[in-house]
């Protein structure tokens, strides 16, 4: 016997009544202790008005931050004139943005910027940034010395891995922290994803093919890994274990750089060569959000709530 609850038109509470109703019935009218029965219920899709992008922006020479809604609207945030790699959002709903200059910035969502501080020496060139349980950043270091630093929000810094030799080292990018708070690292040169421990200790968990370049990498609810490939136009997914699903190919003028993952579980991406941003959901539909003035260079994203 089939019983389904499918299209309840008053969502889940409605849905969960009739449920109650049609197991007793199952049960009453077969005497079924088992599974005699299947329930569908509508998918719940969260309406987040107030959700918008922070995206950075390269236009010549000119590097913004800016705000775009889910609406499409977009707002200048900050201008400076060197240029940001990778940012983050802290607990504060801050803005923390590295450049690749070896400064690190934080902004208020106003545009004012609360604090600048450099890191490393005159030749590091700074790449991904997340903010740990503690509210520390944790930032990659993409050079000749690459490794990731933990740094305090007022600027202490700690050396906390150092990828070993022989040179040429890779350049780590984009960076996101598990649920274990383990660092996953994009790698380039060559190309992989990793996992990095707090303590240092690096696990590789999986090997792109050559050019593939990935950029970033976001972690869904069931901690896969959602990782742009820039070189390859694709966004994929990959599992803790290393296996790789592609979730979208993008058309050939365009790269897929930075990605975040919204309130609904669809894919928010900065599109290189269209010059968009884009949502993409898990069953690879694609909407464009806002199309950025031609000519722009995008690159990370991150969701304001």
């Amino acid at each position: 016997m089939w019983c389904a609850c499918v299209g309840s038109s008053g969502g889940v509470g409605s849905c969960a009544r009739f449920l109650v109703w049609i197991i007793a019935t199952c049960l009453f009218l077969t005497g079924c202790t088992g599974m005699c029965f299947r329930i569908v219920c509508d998918p719940i899709v969260i309406d987040a008005p107030n959700e918008a992008y922070i995206v950075i922006e390269w236009d010549g020479p000119v590097c913004n931050i800016v705000r775009v809604t889910s609406g499409g609207e977009r707002t200048l945030v900050f201008t400076m004139g060197t240029a940001p790699t990778f940012l983050a959002i802290d607990a504060d709903g801050n803005y923390v943005v590295t450049y690749w200059d070896q400064e690190v910035r934080r902004i208020a969502p106003t545009g004012e910027m609360l604090l600048a501080f450099r890191i490393g020496d005159f030749l590091t060139n700074l790449s991904g940034i997340a903010i740990d349980g503690d509210g520390n950043y944790i930032i990659a270091k993409a050079d000749a010395d690459s490794g990731l630093f933990n740094v305090t929000p007022m600027g202490s810094e700690t050396r906390s891995f150092t990828y070993p030799g022989p040179a040429p080292l890779p350049r780590p990018l984009g960076i996101a922290i598990d649920a274990a708070g383990d660092f996953i690292v994009v790698e380039r040169d060559p190309d992989r994803l990793a996992k990095i421990t707090p303590g240092g200790v690096r696990t590789e968990i999986y090997a792109f093919a050559a050019s593939t370049m990935p950029t970033d990498v976001a972690i869904d609810g069931e901690g896969n890994y959602i990782v742009t490939e820039s070189g390859a136009g694709n966004l994929v997914k990959i599992t803790p274990e290393g296996t790789r699903t592609v979730l979208y190919s993008f058309a050939s003028e365009s790269s897929p750089v930075g990605v975040a993952i919204d309130v609904n579980g669809d894919y928010i991406v900065t599109e290189d060569g269209t010059e968009q941003l884009v949502k993409i959901t898990p069953s690879g539909e694609r909407t464009v959000i806002y199309t950025f003035a031609a000519g722009v260079v995008l690159w990370d994203v991150e969701i304001e709530r």
